[in-house]
């Protein structure tokens, strides 16, 4: 299920979400009875699986959605998406950007902190997974950090990357829909200059060997493994040798999805194989979903879409992947809204058309059979 703060919200959310179990189970001592994995489900057991890039709020968005004084209103930036996100099994994101709220101030660049507000909205748009290991996330210090685990956690949003406690932390993040278990883990290359941490709980670094073990951990209790990273180069819009080597060592070891993040462009997707023959989807980089940088490349980004099926042998497929680019629509740093780009008008953004057409090639580069959805 998933929570927002007001009684409407709650209402309406409840009507409008898909009902998922969430599971939490400590990768140090799995236990079946406690996580059971479905044996046997029918051939026809799948979850469909969506995913958007970066949310970094930048000053000019959050005072967008200021309505008086420190209250703020994110809903009608995600209106226009709501429904591609919401039809969704489960849905991922990387909030980027860390929630501390206003009472420890705001900030933007180069040091974020932002309303709890963003988190309501994710919530009412019908998002399920986020993941909050990125670059950002010690930019305010451990104070905002705890403070956005914990109101993610009262969200009863999946949150996975950044810790409370190193028990926290030993504890993986599952969610269990249609017969299938999925585990979440995610990663971040760095932390903007913090070379070593205190507390080396708080926040998941990109370190082989951990990874190793906990996605090992993570097969003990799910069906699927499922990768979250925060890696490549900024503004570059093909993978690097990096993001190649370390997407390749998760799928040799059996990891079925990855979603990746950083690069604030697109880069496109394709099928990796591991060494035990098995599939690996990668999504190197999905872009911005919602962010106030200037780079016009940075406007775009989209809702990838993934189906895992589990076979009656407990093989793991995945198939139909789709992709429904995205753009984030402002005024004059007002009116901010992310938006099908199929729909942006010719008032709204000249190169619409000639943008969609480039951004459809660009991300089959690598997996020409890519579905491309259309708005409705």
């Amino acid at each position: 299920m998933k929570y927002v703060r007001s009684l409407i919200t709650l209402i309406l959310l409840s009507a409008a979400c898909t009902s998922i179990v969430f599971l939490l189970q400590n990768k140090n001592q799995p236990q079946a009875k406690d996580m059971p994995k479905q044996t046997n489900p029918s051939p026809e057991a799948t979850v469909r699986l969506a995913a958007v890039g970066d949310i970094l709020l930048h000053d000019v968005v959050y005072n967008d959605a200021r309505r008086s004084g420190n209250h703020f209103d994110f809903l009608p930036m995600f209106a226009a998406v709501k429904p591609y996100i919401e039809k969704a099994d489960v849905a991922f994101a990387n909030q980027e950007s860390i929630i501390g709220g206003v009472e420890i101030g705001l900030s933007t660049y180069p040091s974020f902190n932002s309303p709890i507000e963003i988190a309501d909205a994710l919530a009412f748009t019908g998002f399920d997974v986020m993941s909050l290991a990125n670059n950002h996330a010690l930019d305010r210090g451990e104070q905002a950090l705890q403070r956005s685990l914990s109101y993610w956690d009262k969200l009863n949003i999946v949150r996975t990357g950044a810790y409370t406690s190193q028990e926290d932390r030993n504890t993986i993040r599952t969610f269990s829909k249609n017969g299938i278990t999925c585990a979440v883990l995610s990663y971040t290359y760095g932390l903007n200059g913090i070379d070593t941490l205190q507390k080396p709980y708080l926040v998941n670094l990109m370190q082989p060997e951990q990874m190793k073990q906990d996605v090992e951990q993570a097969k003990q209790i799910a069906d699927a493994v499922i990768v979250i990273l925060h890696f490549g180069t900024e503004y570059e819009t093909l993978p690097n040798s990096s993001q190649k080597e370390v997407t390749q060592f998760l799928a040799d070891l059996g990891v079925s999805v990855i979603l990746g993040h950083h690069p604030h462009v697109l880069q496109p997707p394709e099928f990796l194989t591991g060494k035990q023959g098995n599939q690996t989807f990668v999504a190197y980089s999905l872009g911005n979903f919602l962010a106030g940088q200037e780079n016009e490349e940075t406007h775009f980004g989209g809702i990838i879409e993934v189906s895992i099926k589990k076979e009656k042998d407990g093989r793991i497929v995945l198939n139909n992947p789709s992709f429904l680019p995205t753009f984030t629509y402002s005024r004059n740093q007002t009116d901010y809204q992310v938006i099908p780009l199929a729909q942006v008008t010719e008032e709204q953004y000249p190169l619409a058309r000639e943008r969609y057409d480039k951004i459809i090639q660009h991300m089959k580069t690598y997996l020409p059979t890519l579905r491309i959805v259309t708005p409705k």
